[in-house]
């Protein structure tokens, strides 16, 4: 059998390519999904849970193929730019790959900073951190050597992205900062103990100063980590009665690790709201009833993870919040 030569493999990749972009087009555009008694059920017929299930899947299915693309595209610069200096693919790779295995200092320094959730000893771990932070450098060259490539040759996606559905969500009652009026209003389903949340927020608030008067967010509570989540979460709400919402909101994302059952109390202590009537609060029907609400929200979406983050209504799935935050604000504002 004769090995194809690079560029029928790349005519190959071509004819391989059109085929999955005639899918992804056809998926985007033909939106009737099934038959039932003959009857046609397209997208508009489904739950709004659904809708976003349906959505998720195919973003999923779009990443991959640009995964395949990439791949593809970097093997491309690495023949060009060996065929240009004269060298070996493998010596050309070997080049622009230099300097992305992780050093001691790397690898201790990465070490350290879980090490207060960690309960084996560094040498232990050492292996197994060095092969992470070395995929994850190797990782992040490819990624930049790809983008400067396709920056500085004519390289043209071709496939559709997938479009996230409008959901309606049940706002009212729940806090909200920034302008009432503001036309970008970005929802956000978080709990106090996840870390990605804490990281989710801060995002947001640069979005907000970015585009300022012309965002506001509001915050729904997902308690799903917890006692201790589900505490913070009644704390909040009680907060919100005593007009210091946000003020809890920040101190707990601050105070994050440290947080428990017992943390209601002591935040409130700190951000002087009324012991009394924050004791109150804690616990009551109405307390209760509220995160409910934002409960039975998320469970109608079929939220499954935190943070789960809307703009106008769209549902944002990213590797990179603040960068797919400020281009769904931007779409959002030129709509």
């Amino acid at each position: 059998m004769k090995t194809p030569h690079k560029k029928s493999s790349n005519a190959l990749f071509g004819i391989a390519l059109a085929s999955m972009l005639g899918a992804t087009q056809t998926l985007a555009a033909d939106r009737v999904l099934f038959q039932l008694n003959g009857a046609d059920y397209d997208q508009s017929k489904l739950s709004q849970g659904s809708r976003l299930a349906l959505f998720a899947a195919e973003n999923k299915y779009y990443r991959g193929l640009q995964q395949v693309i990439d791949k593809e595209l970097f093997e491309i610069y690495l023949q060009e730019e060996a065929k240009r200096m004269g060298k070996s693919l493998e010596e050309i790779r070997a080049e622009r790959l230099a300097g992305t295995e992780p050093d001691e200092k790397a690898i201790r320094a990465f070490y350290e900073s879980r090490k207060a959730r960690m309960k084996k000893p560094y040498e232990a771990v050492r292996e197994g951190f060095t092969k992470y932070l070395r995929k994850k450098a190797v990782s992040e060259r490819k990624t930049a050597l790809v983008a400067a490539y396709r920056e500085k040759n004519a390289v043209k996606m071709l496939m559709s992205r997938p479009v996230a559905p409008v959901m309606e969500i049940a706002t009212e009652g729940f806090p909200v900062k920034g302008d009432p009026k503001a036309p970008v209003t970005i929802v956000e389903f978080a709990d106090y103990k996840c870390g990605y949340c804490k990281k989710a927020s801060k995002a947001i608030e640069r979005v907000m100063a970015r585009f300022e008067g012309k965002v506001k967010v509001v915050y729904m509570d997902r308690p799903i980590l917890g006692s201790a989540s589900k505490a913070m979460a009644q704390g909040g709400v009680c907060a919100d009665k005593q007009g210091r919402f946000w003020a809890w909101h920040d101190l707990a994302y601050k105070n994050q690790k440290s947080l428990t059952e017992e943390s209601p109390a002591a935040l409130a202590r700190e951000i002087g709201l009324d012991g009394k009537a924050f004791g109150a609060c804690l616990g009551s029907e109405a307390t209760i009833a509220r995160i409910g609400k934002s409960e039975k929200e998320a469970e109608r979406l079929q939220l499954t993870s935190v943070p789960s983050i809307f703009v106008n209504g769209k549902w944002i799935i990213s590797r990179d919040l603040e960068r797919d935050l400020i281009r769904a604000v931007e779409e959002a504002l030129a709509e």
